[in-house]
């Protein structure tokens, strides 16, 4: 019996030396990055506890088969729910594969138990964020969104929290509430002065509010830390032009054009368009108009006055009147193309007679419209009626 027993025990004990010994193994292979013969080794030890089912957790997630890591995420927390990494790790997988409501019970359960981490907050509002709006009223009927209370509380457990600051940030920005986001930003860039997200919101910030200039220094640093995305050059080249810098404005259009695959943009031709008329480049103007015209579906009013207005400058009176008349269809409240009409035929059409009646026309049209633009539109037309009533009458008594 004695020596049943210490048998029985040295196989115990040779069974426990060989699973530590392959654990050992597996260990290894998957520090190297081996996953899939890490997991068959942890697989084949015979045991599946908490801390193997978490190793077998964490090679799946780096081979990238989720579903399989959460179910051992799942195994391995059910076997010892204390695990607070383990619960990290499996919450933060959770809300990666979209399983949002999921992802929120396990960080609000973490929250709960440590409620000075701010990382388990900061997952939460990602969690809540995602799941859509969760508004609630309080007492004094203040309306508060649970994602932004979430991001809050992390940034009050850690004034660094750079991630909470810029979801807080962009609830600023989508708020309109810039003067929060002007306060909030900049002691984000205290800590990290190249903080990308927090440098956007900035800049899209004072591009909103109408603060050009401001906008650009933000766009500029933006590009030179390599963010050269489609939307800061577009976002850059409307400032330059808001702000007085057409020949700059230009540069990023054609960023856009040349290298970065918008040049089936209409919107961006029509820009440079406008851009060239600007700078008297009338030719580059008109071909850029006429690509704008080309590729827009509808509506064609805009590049269809530009054109316009462009051959207009060129003293091409009529392509000019072509295109004011083709803007007007588009649109036959556009004021200033029918206005436009009128003086590209002025310039046009030999027979004032005709060019008079375009004049009163355009005053009958638009003599109710109370729109400042109208008044002005209307004292030009009004001006030039009186000069030309005077041409045809002498024209008359000369019996012209």
């Amino acid at each position: 019996m004695r020596y049943i027993f210490i048998i029985l025990f040295g196989l115990i004990i040779y069974k426990a030396e060989a699973q530590s010994s392959a654990l050992r193994v597996a260990d290894s292979l998957a520090a190297v990055g081996n996953h899939s013969k890490a997991i068959a080794t942890y697989s084949d030890i015979g045991i599946m506890n908490a801390p193997v089912a978490l190793k077998i957790a964490r090679s799946y997630k780096a081979l990238g088969n989720d579903s399989k890591a959460l179910q051992y995420y799942q195994s391995s927390l059910e076997q010892d729910k204390t695990q607070v990494i383990a619960a990290t790790e499996y919450g933060r997988l959770l809300i990666a594969t979209r399983k949002f409501k999921k992802g929120d019970s396990i960080f609000n359960s973490l929250s709960e138990r440590y409620p000075g981490n701010p990382e388990f907050y900061y997952q939460r509002g990602r969690a809540l964020k995602a799941m859509g709006p969760q508004i609630a009223v309080t007492n004094s009927d203040t309306i508060w969104n649970w994602s932004d209370d979430a991001f809050a509380k992390a940034l009050k457990a850690d004034s660094t929290h750079l991630k909470a600051m810029y979801e807080i940030g962009l609830g600023y920005v989508k708020n309109r509430t810039y003067d929060k986001l002007e306060k909030l930003a900049p002691k984000g860039l205290a800590i990290d002065p190249e903080n990308i997200e927090l440098l956007s919101l900035l800049a899209q910030s004072y591009s909103n509010k109408g603060w050009y200039s401001e906008a650009i220094d933000y766009f500029e640093k933006l590009i030179d830390l390599g963010q050269s995305t489609p939307f800061i050059h577009r976002k850059l080249g409307f400032a330059y032009a808001k702000d007085g810098f057409p020949q700059l404005a230009i540069e990023q259009y054609a960023i856009l054009i040349n290298e970065k695959g918008e040049d089936k943009n209409p919107e961006h031709h029509l820009a440079l368009a406008r851009l060239y008329q600007r700078t008297k480049d009338l030719d580059k103007g008109i071909r850029h108009a006429e690509i704008a015209l080309f590729l827009m579906d509808q509506p064609l009013e805009d590049p269809y006055f530009t054109l316009a207005t462009l051959h207009k400058l060129k003293e091409e009176y009529q392509l000019a009147l072509e295109n004011y008349q083709f803007a007007v269809r588009e649109n036959p409240k556009n004021i200033a193309a029918h206005y436009g009409i009128a003086v590209a035929a002025d310039n046009f059409y030999k027979d004032k007679k005709e060019v008079l009646r375009l004049y009163e026309r355009f005053i009958e049209l638009f003599k109710e419209d109370n729109r400042r633009q109208a008044k002005y539109y209307r004292d030009l037309a009004q001006y030039r009626v009186d000069i030309l009533t005077q041409e045809v009458f002498m024209k008359a008594d000369k019996g012209g």
